[in-house]
């Protein structure tokens, strides 16, 4: 079980790296798809991250590192997709650069924390054989934005929904589903189940990234 969600999670962030550079070479200045290249490639990396550092297996003298570049992705691919869905299928209110610059700071602050006890007190592989790590004083606020991200993902596609008609409505649906069917069991098993105080295998929650990863690509290749 171990050695196929290792792999797994290789095929996967691979397979999303090379996403990233496709959205790269074709962009032609949208800036939809710049974002998607954000999208693609933070995701592909916290999920090849949690493949090498899940399991105490490699790399032994750089796992706390590891870990803490988990936890940087993670909350960059969330705030990626914010980003994303604020400007697909169309903005629904200003969002320059200005704008931009203010949605990334609070997630370089809390994402270069992680690499302080202050998020992760202590990194530590128990019988189970994966890493449980335990969390730091400020670590209730890294959980906290994240989900507050991902519940303005939610709710702002609910009213864009509700606000366009026709194709674009049809792709605010299509963005929705991806999102709930792949992010709700990342949500429940990486931050639901860890502010609980229980701390399932990361390995089996980053496969999910496929999901919503998948419906995203479909609707902005197709658009």
């Amino acid at each position: 079980m171990k050695e196929f969600l290792i792999i797994a999670n290789y095929l996967v962030g691979i397979g999303e790296l090379m996403l990233a550079g496709y959205f790269w070479k074709t962009n032609s200045g949208s800036a939809i798809r710049k974002v998607m290249v954000l999208l693609a490639f933070s995701t592909g990396m916290w999920v090849i991250f949690t493949g090498t550092f899940t399991y105490r297996w490699i790399l032994l003298d750089y796992f706390d590192l590891g870990i803490s570049f988990v936890y940087f992705f993670g909350i960059l691919f969330l705030t990626a997709l914010l980003h994303l869905v604020i400007l697909f299928p169309h903005k629904i209110f200003p969002f320059d650069r200005l704008h931009t610059v203010l949605l990334y700071i609070p997630t370089l602050i809390l994402g270069f924390a992680a690499f302080t006890p202050a998020i992760i007190k202590e990194n530590i592989t128990p019988s189970s054989g994966y890493t449980t790590s335990y969390p730091g004083p400020a670590h209730w606020m890294f959980n906290s934005y994240l989900f507050l991200m991902y519940a303005m993902v939610i709710i702002l596609l609910i009213v864009k929904i509700k606000r366009f008609d026709g194709f674009s409505r049809d792709n605010a649906k299509t963005l929705l589903w991806g999102i709930i069917l792949g992010g709700l069991p990342i949500v429940f098993l990486d931050l639901v189940l860890t502010t609980l105080g229980i701390y399932p295998n990361a390995a089996v929650a980053s496969l999910f990234t496929v999901v919503w990863l998948g419906f995203t690509t479909y609707i902005i290749v197709r658009k």
